[in-house]
């Protein structure tokens, strides 16, 4: 395998955050919406595993990108 690509894959199959999750919270910071303010990334993600945030996010259809 080529370089990293093994760790890339070791990362994917430990459920490691996605691309996606990170820009969907950094979108939401920069519009200072109130639910992520002050909160870690990880509470981000607890609070989206309970439904509190969209699902189907997709950096693509980010108006404000």
């Amino acid at each position: 395998m080529a370089l990293g690509v093994a760790d890339g894959l070791a990362a994917v199959e430990s459920g490691a955050k996605s691309s996606q999750d990170t820009l969907q919270f950094f979108s939401l910071k920069k519009q200072r919406d109130a639910r992520v303010k002050g909160i870690s990334f990880e509470t981000f993600l607890e609070m989206k595993r309970e439904g509190l945030f969209d699902q189907d996010y997709k950096v693509l259809n980010d108006t404000y990108l």
